[in-house]
């Protein structure tokens, strides 16, 4: 406990963790519940004052809102307890709303920032946490940069952070652009590498059509192998793979 909290506050978890043993009890679990410790955390990753009391707020209402039903509705859209341990899914309150967050990593496995989805029983937004600004844009990102440094010769570009992870739960490798149809850079398709076969599933609606025509070219004319699957009208006008 001394890498987390000063000595003073370990000496006595030591002695009510001897207490108890007295009494008789041969395990016990300790949780500690200090705002001191997600400050050194959000410190060290370059958050501000704001963003750590952001933070404080979204874990403080975990408990009250529930996991649960978040787990549920993933299961809902075929995303896996697995998959949702993983890739650290969770649940919080930003901008004054419940949200589903996804931590989403950069090429390099830094954390780079959070999409959220609105709790699906309230609508269906998304926004980035923290928001995009002229002073400090946050841009659209590959949700996946691990599966493109896997060996996974069959790759599914698909639209959207829960249809990766609905692939996933499949044991589809899938990569996605975080900021929608028409985000995915040409810069991305030397990162796919050559000799692979990409498989491109957008959503059922017109841009999505549009948005995989699109990458289809870029990752053609980087040596890829391609196809574009369209998904069935039983999943509806802006149905995607979580539909399906």
């Amino acid at each position: 406990y001394c890498s987390l909290v000063h000595s003073y506050y370990s000496t006595y978890l030591q002695m009510g963790l001897e207490a108890l043993t007295v009494l008789g009890f041969s395990t016990a679990t300790v949780r500690l519940n200090n705002r001191k410790i997600i400050d050194g955390m959000v410190s060290y990753a370059g958050g501000s004052e704001q963003e750590f009391n952001t933070i404080c707020v979204a874990v403080d209402k975990l408990d009250k809102i529930g996991l649960d039903g978040v787990k549920e509705e993933m299961k809902n859209k075929g995303i896996s307890d697995a998959v949702i341990e993983i890739h650290k899914l969770g649940w919080g309150n930003f901008y004054g709303k419940n949200w589903i967050t996804i931590p989403v990593k950069g090429i390099y496995g830094a954390f780079q920032f959070f999409k959220l989805r609105q709790d699906p029983n309230a609508g269906n937004n998304k926004i980035t946490y923290p928001k995009s600004t002229q002073a400090n844009p946050v841009e659209a990102q590959i949700y996946g940069w691990d599966t493109l440094a896997s060996n996974a010769k069959r790759i599914v570009i698909c639209e959207g952070e829960l249809d990766r992870l609905a692939l996933l739960s499949k044991n589809i490798d899938a990569i996605t652009s975080t900021h929608g149809a028409n985000t995915f850079k040409q810069e991305w398709c030397e990162k796919i590498g050559k000799g692979r076969k990409i498989y491109i599933c957008y959503d059922n609606d017109d841009a999505g059509k549009k948005g995989a025509g699109k990458v289809a070219k870029m990752v053609e004319n980087g040596g890829d192998e391609t196809y574009i699957i369209t998904l069935p009208q039983e999943v509806g006008e802006g149905g995607d793979i979580t539909d399906y």
